[in-house]
């Protein structure tokens, strides 16, 4: 692995983590929204998310999916989804 390769692969490997942890903060955000209303945000701007994790910034919100019809959310980006409530076994 040439040295662009390298500093490419840790790069990428930075963004996956500072995105996996603004996709926590998203949950966390929409779950104490749903426990306090009944209901899931509309959407991530509803959400007001202002604090992103080390190597994180507010254009990685554009790369992440949001969908919510109140009972439902579900939040995805690339492979990694999150589906609240979980399906029922």
């Amino acid at each position: 692995m040439t040295g662009w390769q390298t500093w490419t692969t840790a790069a990428e490997s930075a963004k996956k983590s500072a995105v996996l942890a603004l996709l926590d903060e998203i949950e966390r955000t929409a779950t104490a929204h749903y426990d306090e209303s009944g209901t899931y945000p509309a959407t991530i701007d509803e959400m007001a998310i202002s604090v992103f994790p080390d190597g994180g910034n507010p254009a990685m919100l554009d790369e992440i999916h949001y969908a919510s019809d109140g009972d439902k959310m579900t939040l995805e980006w690339r492979e990694f989804r999150v589906i609240r409530p979980e399906a029922e076994q």
